[in-house]
C-alpha cells in the first residue's frame, strides 16, 4: 500500500492506494519510482492531482454564462448579465444590463423614493445602467467557488426635484428631473453549480458611489438655466443571481 497527501493541501486527509493501481510516483526531488503497475486494474488519476471524479466541473466547464439578478426586480429593475470565463477558469468578465421598470411604465408602486428619498444603493426610478465586473476565482472553477473583484457601474435615473421660490408651501416647485450615477465597488461572492448548466450566486459589494443631480435654476432670471449637484456616498450592493452556463 502507498499512503500520500495532496501537496496542495497538506492538512487534508491521507490517501491510500494499492501498488497495483499506481504506474509511477514522481517525487519533489525529480526522482521517479516506477511501480509494478497492473494494466488490468482500474487506472487511477494522477497521484498528485485531485480526482476529477470528485468535482468534474473543475476542468470541464462552460465558459459563457447568462444570469438574472432576482432582488433587483423588487428594487424596480430587470437586470441581466453576460459573463465570460478564461480558459483556466481563474478569471471572468461580467457585463450587466439593467432596465428600470418605472422607465417603461411597469413599476406603478415605486413611491418610496419619491416620498422618502433614495433607498440605499438602489433607485426605484432608475432608467438604465450598465458596467463591468472583473472577477477572480482563487481556486478556479467547481461546484462551489469563491470569487472577488472590482465592479464598475454607471447609469441614469429620474427624481422629484423640489425647489423653494417663495413662502412655504405655496412657493414650492416640484418637477421630475434627470440624474446620473457612477459607482466603484469591491465585490465578494460565491458561485454554486449543482449542474453543469444551471447555477446561482450570492454576492456583496461595498465601495464608493457618486450621484449627479441636474436642477432647474428657478431663482435665475434666465428661464431654462440649469446647474448640477454632486453627492458622494458609501455604497453597499447585494444580489442573488440565477444563471445558465453554456
Amino acid at each position: 500500500m502507498v499512503k500520500y497527501k495532496n501537496p496542495i493541501g497538506q492538512g487534508g486527509p491521507v490517501f491510500v492506494l494499492s501498488k497495483s493501481e499506481i504506474r509511477k510516483i514522481v517525487f519533489a526531488t525529480g526522482v521517479v519510482d516506477v511501480m509494478n503497475y497492473d494494466a488490468s486494474s482500474t487506472p487511477p488519476a494522477d497521484v498528485w492531482k485531485d480526482n476529477p471524479r470528485e468535482d468534474p466541473l473543475r476542468e470541464n466547464f462552460n465558459r459563457r454564462m447568462i444570469q438574472l439578478n432576482v432582488p433587483d426586480y423588487f428594487a424596480g429593475a430587470i437586470t441581466l448579465s453576460y459573463e465570460y470565463f478564461t480558459k483556466s477558469g481563474d478569471y471572468s468578465l461580467r457585463v450587466p444590463v439593467s432596465i428600470g421598470l418605472q422607465a417603461i411604465g411597469l413599476n406603478k408602486f415605486a413611491v418610496m423614493e419619491q416620498i422618502d428619498g433614495r433607498q440605499s444603493y438602489y433607485r426605484e426610478h432608475k432608467k438604465f445602467s450598465t458596467g463591468f465586473d472583473c472577477n477572480y476565482f482563487p481556486s478556479g472553477q467547481g461546484k462551489v467557488r469563491y470569487y472577488i473583484g472590482p465592479s464598475l457601474e454607471f447609469g441614469w435615473f429620474d427624481y422629484n426635484d423640489r425647489s423653494q421660490v417663495g413662502l412655504y408651501p405655496n412657493g414650492q416647485v416640484s418637477k421630475i428631473m434627470s440624474g446620473s450615477f457612477q459607482s466603484l465597488l469591491l465585490q465578494n461572492g460565491f458561485l454554486f453549480q449543482p449542474a453543469p448548466n444551471f447555477n446561482f450566486s450570492l454576492n456583496l459589494g461595498m465601495g464608493y458611489s457618486r450621484s449627479r443631480f441636474l436642477h432647474d435654476d428657478v431663482k435665475d432670471l434666465y428661464q431654462g438655466d440649469k446647474y448640477a449637484e454632486n453627492r458622494h456616498d458609501f455604497a453597499v450592493r447585494w444580489g442573488m443571481n440565477v444563471g445558465y452556463r453554456f
